[in-house]
């Protein structure tokens, strides 16, 4: 696989325990097979294909909570509970307005064209990269504004790494695709966690609050190891990357405080997990992607196994 493909390759193969990626998958191959034959608009056009496969996927989680919410509704109802039924159809209801908000929201706009960057920075289409990343940036810096609710921290801080490179991106090189890489990974870590909690009715003031809290933790969690095997594997920062996995042990403490058998043992279990890779990390034989991808997919099946609020 040529060097500058095997990067997206592997967020794919991130992403296929959480939504559908055989179609992106088979575009990147494509991709992949017109570059051994020199035909790059040939593997632009691919490229461009996998990137609208891979935009529809942060709807999946929500979608799947719309349908479960309705459901329960529709048990209910047979059950004639109906405040309960009341209650799920509203939930849902806020998981469809999501999806219609999230289609058009800066935040989407903004991956739009920061995977607009990736590829022409990757085929030395260093100005257009530029112009790409630039809209990458003004779209990010229109969250907090104009209704958006108030920025996070880690978001505050992708719009200003945004704004750094910037100055250096029309240099190229292996530094550059690295730095578009990283940026990449942690915008989609903060839209997936942004899709997870309205799967989780985080901000659903009807929800059941014990399943909630415990469901919002480990996906807290679940993003800060994302952050943590970024810094660690990517920009090389393993005292960020220490700190992330320290973020993502509270959440997971706190988890375990809401937990009953067996999913207490489960978290636990990821709690271990989380506990090696901090050793790891400050020892000689640093955990590669494995390590981390193996407690990704463990936070994710467990926040998977929980009802849905």
């Amino acid at each position: 696989m040529a060097l500058d493909l095997i990067p997206i390759d592997m967020a794919l193969t991130e992403l296929a325990h959480v939504v559908p990626v055989e179609e992106a998958r088979s575009h990147l191959a494509k991709a992949h097979n017109s570059l051994s034959k020199e035909d790059k608009p040939a593997a632009k056009a691919h490229l461009k294909a996998m990137g609208r496969a891979l935009l529809y996927t942060e709807v999946d989680l929500p979608l799947s909570a719309t349908e479960q919410h309705v459901l329960k509704a529709q048990t209910f109802l047979l059950a004639h509970k109906i405040k309960e039924a009341d209650d799920e159809l509203a939930a849902a209801e806020d998981s469809v307005a999501y999806i219609s908000i999230s289609m058009d929201s800066p935040m989407t706009h903004a991956k739009r064209s920061l995977w607009a960057a990736m590829k022409a920075s990757t085929s030395g289409e260093l100005t257009a990269a530029k112009a790409h990343l630039q809209k990458a940036t003004s779209w990010l810096d229109r969250l907090g504004h104009d209704g958006e609710k108030t920025l996070d921290t880690e978001t505050h801080q992708l719009a200003a790494e945004m704004h750094t490179l910037l100055t250096t991106i029309e240099q190229g090189g292996e530094t550059v695709q690295t730095s578009l890489q990283t940026l990449w990974k942690k915008m989609t870590a903060l839209s997936e966690r942004e899709a997870e909690r309205v799967a989780a009715g985080a901000d659903n003031q009807r929800a059941y609050a014990t399943y909630t809290a415990l469901k919002v933790n480990l996906i807290e969690a679940k993003f800060h190891v994302s952050y943590a095997e970024t810094y660690a594997l990517m920009t090389h920062d393993q005292k960020r990357a220490l700190t992330e996995l320290e973020q993502a042990q509270k959440h997971l403490n706190a988890a375990l405080e809401e937990a009953l058998p067996p999913m207490k043992e489960k978290i636990e279990a990821a709690n271990q997990a989380s506990i090696r890779l901090q050793q790891a990390l400050g020892s000689k034989n640093p955990p590669g992607n494995g390590a981390f991808a193996s407690l990704q997919v463990k936070l994710h099946h467990l926040v998977d196994t929980l009802p849905m609020v």
